[in-house]
């Protein structure tokens, strides 16, 4: 029989299975739990509560429950009425439904199915895709099981496809080309997760509309709006484009035409052009200032509503200064000041500013010398 510790995140109080009997030679991996659970993705969670609060969908497909609790989260802190659960692993749903019980969730349905089959079978107004790895996979049975207007909510762990590590992972998994790891990588992780999602969409003929995306230490987490018609997914599809980086001065441009992208045009190197990304907005303002959350959730939610109005893309202080040899990288302060520009989640040296590059190195060569 499994032994199991209880443990206490939001207002949900739920078991697990004892980590204490999973640990190898001193080590500890949630994945080696018979049933997942990852005290690290909490702020996922937290976030994904807060979103729910906001925009109070009736059901919630979580389409990867595990232990349950962001489920009974979503029942109790953000008053969705009715709960979806499921998980493949039989372990699982008995873990589920123990869990259930202790928090008193009144309605709920539990399946043990393949997350594709239960997604083409089930409907919601907010499903959750939330698996180990990537969500590509699911983007197609999850585009189709969100109801009118609704929302869903991916999480992509596989960041090495995403930032430029593994391109053949990144062409089978997200069908983008992605050679090469581009100083602000981590947004272009996040912007070719939403132009996969765009494209599988349209397939449907449905458009996206991204409410909320960001990166956190291990993971990508995107919230996109879904609207039926090709009108919408037409519109959607023109969003797509293309992003470049020249390796050698560090001057980025982004277009949905290729062939501005092939020659820098501040050294005339040969620039690494990555894509097909989504270009578009990240941010639906409304949903995200109206988001609240305390401790490290309600510090990533006050850095990314400082962006919310930022053009796409990021200068990487500290891989921007090594580029153009300069002997130290300027405050991240003085060059937002400088530039008038924007700090990023994304980066804690990373600046945002719709300046031209070549006012961008005044700044930092002004900043050094003072």
């Amino acid at each position: 029989m499994m032994k199991k510790a209880k443990v206490v995140e939001g207002k949900a109080t739920f078991y697990i299975p004892d980590p204490q009997d999973y640990v190898k030679d001193g080590k500890f991996d949630p994945a080696w739990l018979p049933v997942f659970y990852n005290p690290r993705m909490k702020i996922n969670r937290d976030i994904s509560v807060e979103l729910a609060k906001v925009i109070s969908p009736k059901i919630v497909i979580d389409t990867f429950s595990a232990s349950g609790v962001r489920g009974i989260r979503y029942a109790l802190e953000a008053g969705v009425s009715h709960v979806i659960f499921n998980d493949i692993n039989k372990n699982a749903i008995s873990l589920i439904e123990e869990n259930i019980k202790l928090n008193s969730i009144q309605s709920f349905e539990i399946y043990n199915m393949d997350a594709n089959a239960l997604l083409n079978s089930k409907r919601g107004f907010f499903v959750d895709i939330d698996p180990f790895g990537s969500p590509s996979p699911f983007i197609l049975s999850a585009v189709r099981s969100v109801g009118r207007r609704g929302v869903i909510g991916f999480t992509a762990t596989d960041l090495s496809p995403l930032e430029g590590s593994s391109p053949r992972s990144c062409r089978r998994k997200y069908g983008a080309i992605n050679n090469r790891k581009l100083s602000f990588s981590k947004e272009v992780g996040v912007r070719i997760l939403l132009g996969r999602i765009a494209s599988e969409a349209s397939v449907e003929e449905k458009g996206i509309f991204p409410i909320m995306s960001f990166y956190y230490g291990h993971f990508f987490r995107v919230f996109i709006r879904v609207e039926e018609g090709a009108t919408k997914a037409d519109s959607s599809l023109e969003n797509l484009g293309l992003v470049a980086e020249c390796p050698k001065c560090g001057f980025h441009k982004f277009s949905n035409d290729s062939c501005d992208l092939r020659k820098c045009e501040i050294c005339g190197s040969e620039m690494t052009v990555v894509g097909p990304l989504w270009l578009g907005s990240l941010y639906e303002s409304e949903v995200l200032t109206s988001m609240n959350s305390e401790g490290e959730a309600g510090k990533l939610l006050s850095k990314i509503k400082q962006e919310i109005s930022a053009p796409a893309f990021y200068y990487s202080l500290d891989k921007f200064s090594s580029m153009l040899n300069l002997p130290a990288v300027p405050s991240t302060k003085d060059i937002v000041e400088c530039t008038s520009g924007f700090y990023t989640h994304f980066d804690p040296k990373g600046v945002k500013t719709n300046m031209d590059y070549s006012e961008v190195i005044k700044c930092m060569k002004n900043s050094i010398k003072n």
